[in-house]
């Protein structure tokens, strides 16, 4: 019974993670077909820029929440200290959601009123990132009915899309029916939960807002750090002036391959309340917590790997038959990025396993920040000589460099940390 429920609970998030794989997969070629090289690329730079700001709407929050709650001793506990933390976090997500919606909005207006014409109905992106309470059903391990959540209104929402798009779509109905299916989902899964688990949303207090966000501001600080040195690719294709075709494709290749590695994560978000809980209380952590994980980490590695073996079996016929027209770089460029990024999501699975989990877990949330710090400087000035000098090949390198760059920091410190441990018993 229980390896059913931790089956269960596992396949639920990644139906969750897995809808935003088919919105990559199914969705966005069809746009580019259907909006055109020049107007997709228009939309994939506004979606870029909303995207890289998710994170500070989300802040720490799907990692602080789940530490407060799997901390506590009994269920009871744990439903109680959910109740006491909801309305902190919805409130602060909220704040942050409305705080960078108006500089964006006033960045489009009086800015970029061409290039981030999209920008403002995409901005319902960042309203769903701040309804969506990931942390609460992830610590008291209800993944399933967030899944079914996101299912019932996404699923639909999603063949709206698909039938929307034709060759004379306009970009901002679809990327305001874009932004809608992310809203929507974060509004569901908000109600159901302040229904079953008779959460209140009573103003918190900005005493309660502003100690939440110092308590989780170095976590927040490295999972940001690491969306921008991983999001800005389709932003300096645009500033160094790459052709409509190449950011489209760019920003296609980016989301195929965010979207795999999305799917191996579910085995690490649902083993992280256990590793929080054997921080705080096993004073062996280190020698129990890290066998634990590591037997994860091979099976999220293997089936990251049979995803791209059945993405590149299916890439020619996506070619042929799908992007047709558009896809026209070279051979060379298409093996440099399907290589690349198959590069960039083995690393990554293995920075956010050893890295956001178990630094995380361990209390070396400082470490994590000084190791992603170093990452993105030495990413962004990667990333702006290679596009300058090499357009969209460039983009590819910069992007598994980051990746590559970050794991060898993160298990240089790691290796460290053990050998301390082990030296202090001896």
């Amino acid at each position: 019974m229980k390896f059913n429920k931790t089956s269960i609970e596992i396949l639920s998030l990644a139906v969750v993670q897995g809808w935003n794989a088919l919105t990559a997969i199914i969705i966005l070629p069809k746009a580019l077909i259907g909006l055109g090289a020049e107007a997709y690329a228009t939309f994939a730079l506004a979606e870029s820029i909303v995207m890289l700001l998710v994170p500070l709407v989300v802040y720490s929050y799907d990692f602080y929440g789940v530490k407060v709650v799997a901390s506590q001793k009994t269920p009871a506990d744990s439903l109680c200290a959910v109740r006491n933390f909801f309305p902190v976090a919805i409130y602060s997500k909220a704040l942050l959601s409305l705080l960078v919606s108006v500089v964006l909005v006033l960045l489009t207006v009086f800015v970029f009123p061409l290039k981030l014409q999209y920008l403002p109905p995409l901005l319902l992106i960042l309203v769903g990132a701040a309804l969506q309470q990931n942390w609460l059903f992830l610590s008291l391990r209800r993944n399933f009915a967030l899944a079914v959540c996101i299912t019932l209104v996404r699923g639909p929402l999603l063949v709206v899309l698909w039938m929307y798009l034709s060759d004379y779509s306009h970009g901002g109905v679809f990327a305001f029916l874009y932004g809608v299916m992310y809203a929507a989902a974060g509004l569901a899964s908000t109600i159901y939960a302040v229904v079953v688990y008779k959460l209140k949303i009573r103003p918190p207090g900005f005493a309660a807002i502003g100690g939440s966000l110092r308590s989780g501001f170095t976590v927040f600080l490295s999972g940001f750090s690491v969306s921008f040195y991983r999001g800005t690719g389709v932003f300096f294709l645009t500033v160094f002036g790459a052709s409509s075709e190449a950011v489209s494709i760019y920003s296609l290749f980016e989301k195929f391959a965010k979207a795999i590695q999305a799917t191996t994560r579910p085995i690490s978000q649902y083993f992280y309340p256990r590793i929080v809980e054997l921080s705080v209380n096993d004073g062996n952590f280190q020698r129990n917590g890290f066998k634990l994980y590591y037997k994860f980490i091979v099976p999220q590695l293997a089936f990251l790997l049979t995803l791209w073996v059945l993405f590149v079996a299916g890439f020619s016929w996506l070619s042929e038959y799908y992007l047709r027209s558009w896809l026209t770089l070279p051979q060379s460029i298409i093996a440099l990025a399907l290589g690349s990024m198959l590069f960039a999501n083995v690393f990554g699975c293995l920075n956010f396993s050893l890295g956001t989990g178990v630094l995380n877990a361990l209390g070396r949330e400082k470490e994590l920040l000084k190791s992603v710090g170093v990452t993105a400087v030495a990413s962004l000035g990667v990333s702006v000589l290679s596009i300058y000098s090499f357009s969209e090949a460039g983009a590819f390198f910069a992007f598994a460099f980051g990746e590559v760059l970050l794991f060898a920091i993160i298990a240089l410190r790691l290796s460290r940390a053990t050998h301390s441990q082990s030296g202090d018993e001896r």
